[in-house]
């Protein structure tokens, strides 16, 4: 008797996002995560290293559905209309949680939705 796999609730990330936990940074990537923390700790210079810990996550989860979306945006013809559509749903899935939480922890400031009453009006 075989099982099935549950369904998903929303859109599959892309299989070329994911970075395996066992691999270590890369150069760039430290250096990115350093620069990432000076400039919390320019905002926050009394800041929780916790605090400082999880700003760096949230700033650098998403780093490659921003490089999937810099490449759409860079090279439109390579893509067609699905891969498209994954890339930017994976983006606004995954990116704009992390981006709110980000400047909660570095500006103690949670961004509200400004455009939201302009994106319905006629």
């Amino acid at each position: 008797m075989s099982v099935k796999k549950p369904l998903l609730n929303g859109v599959r990330s892309s299989k070329t996002a994911r970075q395996n936990s066992n691999s270590k940074p890369s150069l760039a990537r430290r250096r990115v995560e350093k620069l990432l923390g000076a400039a919390y700790d320019g905002f926050n210079s009394k800041g929780k290293a916790v605090c400082r810990r999880n700003f760096i996550f949230h700033m650098t989860d998403w780093l490659n559905d921003l490089e999937q979306l810099g490449a759409l945006y860079k090279h439109p013809e390579k893509f067609d209309k699905r891969s498209a559509e994954q890339i930017v749903a994976a983006f606004l899935y995954h990116v704009p949680w992390h981006v709110r939480a980000a400047a909660r922890l570095m500006l103690q400031h949670t961004p509200e939705d400004i455009f939201k009453e302009l994106d319905y009006k006629e």
